[in-house]
């Protein structure tokens, strides 16, 4: 029997036309960037005075999207040729109060990774019942691991001081915060009485401040006063800035305004 000839289907990608558009602006005043270059693929163009550009794209599947601009860190992403076509890209100046290793510092250990923050909706348990610590964790922090519950209940100015302290996670996070209590794990966080720092607030407040991503990793030390290095802990201005920025960005996000694998724009 002669062998059946089979037909190959050849697929070729499909190329779209779109027009993209919108207004370029500093993440940090809000205002217009003109001058900055937009691109597309391989398409590019340049805002006006008014920070606006508008360029014309014909591309298949998901083509690059970058903002640049002299005195601002590179806006880099990509887009969907089938997804919003008005597109108002903030970038981080290089300035304006933006301190990139400060930036480093606490959310992307000192620059060793991406941006690690919280993506769901924080729940918070204050556990009114005193504990004793029966094992330290070995990492250096000696946090406790393993408690015992009391008979005792811990005094009422604890859950007062617990609840301001989670009240003030909107100056953190820019008032839309999408945070959970862990990075990795699921689940409530748990707010336990310590008869050491239980009724000290700047303790509760630097220890929220872990629960919607701010770290202290090892040396350098930051550049600027932090709540999450300098005793007594007050949140600083810096502290509330940068961390509007990290909630207008992805996690994961890179050096510190590359977005990651797989996000687009729009």
């Amino acid at each position: 029997m002669a062998p059946t000839t089979t037909a190959t289907t050849t697929t070729t990608p499909v190329t779209t036309s779109v027009t993209f558009s919108g207004t370029v602006k500093n993440i940090v005043t809000g205002t217009s960037v003109s001058g900055a270059t937009v691109t597309v693929g391989t398409v590019s163009t340049t805002t006006g005075t008014d920070g606006t550009y508008s360029l014309e794209v014909s591309e298949s599947g998901r083509p690059s999207f970058s903002v640049a601009a002299s005195g601002y860190h590179t806006r880099e992403s990509a887009v969907t040729m089938t997804g919003v076509t008005t597109i108002n890209p903030e970038i981080i100046p290089q300035g304006d109060g933006f301190d990139l290793n400060f930036f480093d510092y606490l959310f992307r250990d000192n620059g060793t990774q991406g941006t690690a923050r919280r993506t769901s909706t924080p729940t918070y348990e204050i556990w009114t019942r005193q504990f004793t610590c029966l094992e330290l964790s070995t990492d250096g922090y000696n946090a406790c691991v393993r408690m015992q519950v009391l008979e005792a209940e811990v005094p009422a100015e604890f859950e007062t001081l617990a609840r301001d302290s989670i009240a003030k996670i909107g100056r953190l996070t820019g008032d839309a915060c999408y945070c959970s209590n862990d990075l990795y794990e699921t689940g409530p966080g748990h707010i336990v009485y310590g008869t050491q720092s239980g009724l000290d607030r700047k303790i509760h407040e630097h220890e929220v401040g872990h629960s919607v991503g701010f770290a202290h990793p090892s040396p350098p030390a930051p550049t600027l006063p932090t709540f999450m290095y300098d005793y007594p802990y007050a949140i600083t201005s810096a502290d509330e800035l940068h961390g509007r920025i990290l909630y207008r960005r992805p996690n994961g996000s890179l050096t510190p305004d590359r977005d990651p694998a797989g996000i687009t724009i729009n």
